[in-house]
């Protein structure tokens, strides 16, 4: 949705400026390893193990999937093993299950399908996957880096973008004006070079959402409040990527542009979300209208306004998301 109104204001730019040939805006891209490449490997004796990815980055939440191969003769005994606590380092194991293969079986001693996810941000590294075979013989696999990336943070803050509209001033009466045409062309061409510029960063802003945006969301969540509630001196931004999160959230459910909407206008388009009931209407509404008092009425966020904020967006999501199991 977002993407469209980049676009329509780049061609409304390009249809005023004929000078300017053509635009195009960048679009994020996850990087991906082509044909499900192997990432990392080892061998030992005659069993060789192989781990295979079709992407190296992905966002927080995402999963991310593995292809985990052995190759030792039947005798070997080769089998990997499942770390107890259901997690490889910072990642989460989402599914553990034996997977089909199109290669020779007698040289395959095991393959795997695994399916991880993690809630941490940045270079996030997957220890090696160890493999035992023989009497009490072992092999690990190198460890390998993925870039997780968060939509809150970094290079792409949802906060940039907030509805904000400053006073119109239409006592214009009795004024000396300086719109000459010379003014107005110029300023007309400044106008369309600011839209065109607009749509570029809106562009290259806007990435791609996550597969499963309630998790995107409570990851998000959880790391502000890792990050620590209990001081109040910043605490109004702690309010505002608060908020955030709420707004992209409902972006990335509902296909509502809430993080360009007015506190208004995003709650008439929430009122007519049939999807929505009306405890999580109330509890979006308390929200935003709280982050119009921090960020346009002069008003302080506290650190017990984070922690209500946090956990009234947390239960909002939840209460959303079970609202949509139930429909379907």
């Amino acid at each position: 949705m977002i993407r469209e109104r980049t676009r329509c204001l780049a061609a409304m730019a390009l249809a005023t400026l004929t000078t300017l040939g053509a635009c195009t805006s960048d679009e994020t891209v996850v990087s991906r390893t082509e044909g499900g490449n192997v990432v990392a490997s080892a061998t030992n004796e005659n069993v060789t193990v192989e781990v295979t990815t079709t992407r190296l980055a992905a966002e927080t939440g995402e999963p991310i999937e593995l292809m985990v191969t052995i190759k030792a003769p039947p005798d070997a005994g080769a089998k990997l093993i499942v770390p107890e606590n259901g997690r490889l380092g910072d990642f989460d194991i989402l599914s553990w299950e034996l997977a089909a293969d199109g290669t020779d079986p007698l040289s395959v001693a095991e393959r795997r399908r695994i399916l991880i996810s993690t809630f941490e941000s940045g270079s996030v590294r997957l220890p090696g996957i160890e493999t035992k075979y023989g009497t009490r013989s072992s092999l690990v696999t190198e460890p390998v880096s993925f870039e997780i990336s968060s939509l809150v943070e970094g290079e792409f803050d949802p906060s940039d973008f907030n509805d904000i509209r400053g006073p119109v001033d239409d006592l214009i009466e009795n004024r000396q004006t300086f719109w000459t045409p010379t003014m107005i062309t110029a300023t007309s061409v400044g106008g369309v070079i600011g839209i065109l510029a607009i749509a570029l960063a809106l562009g290259r802003g806007r990435r791609t959402p996550p597969r499963i945006p309630h998790e995107w969301a409570l990851a998000e969540l959880a790391r502000i409040e890792n990050e620590g509630l209990g001081g109040d001196d910043d605490a109004t931004e702690r309010y505002e990527r608060i908020e955030s999160v709420l707004r992209w959230y409902v972006a990335f459910r509902f296909g509502i542009a809430a993080p360009d909407r007015t506190s208004n206008e995003l709650v008439e388009a929430v009122m007519s979300e049939v999807s929505i009931n009306d405890d999580a209407r109330a509890i979006l509404e308390r929200i935003v209208r709280g982050g119009d008092r921090v960020k346009f009425a002069g008003g302080v966020a506290s650190a017990v306004d984070c922690r209500d904020a946090l956990s009234s967006t947390r239960e909002f999501v939840r209460e959303t998301t079970n609202q949509m199991e139930d429909a379907s």
